[in-house]
């Protein structure tokens, strides 16, 4: 599940996304969230993060931004009020639109809750 902020004191757009940790992995540039010493430590410390709260019965997600170019933005409102417009299946066709911008991540973090369902 992804949101598009403005941030209208400096004209930037950012995508923040959030979901299962076995999905958002792959969609993550752990290399612009490094700031450990190598890039190998961070997408490793994450993993055993995971695993551990999710052996104590915790739901995880992983949380993601990036910020989009002026041409993406524009390009993404053009196909999401296509889509809104003509599509008939406007749900499935805009996940898939969002899907296509959910890539290079910065890693932001995760959440693990506890889940009494």
């Amino acid at each position: 599940m992804s949101v598009l902020v403005k941030d209208d004191a400096r004209g930037n757009h950012y995508l923040y996304t959030k979901g299962a940790d076995n999905v958002m992995l792959a969609k993550m540039d752990f290399k612009k969230s490094s700031t450990f010493t190598t890039d190998s430590q961070l997408p490793e410390s994450v993993v055993q993060d995971l695993h551990s709260y999710s052996c104590e019965g915790y739901r995880t997600l992983v949380i993601g931004m990036r910020r989009l170019t002026p041409t993406e933005v524009d390009q993404f409102m053009i196909k999401q009020a296509e889509i809104q417009a003509t599509s008939e299946d406007q749900e499935g066709d805009l996940a898939g639109l969002y899907s296509q911008m959910e890539k290079d991540l910065k890693y932001l973090g995760c959440t693990a809750i506890e889940d009494k369902l």
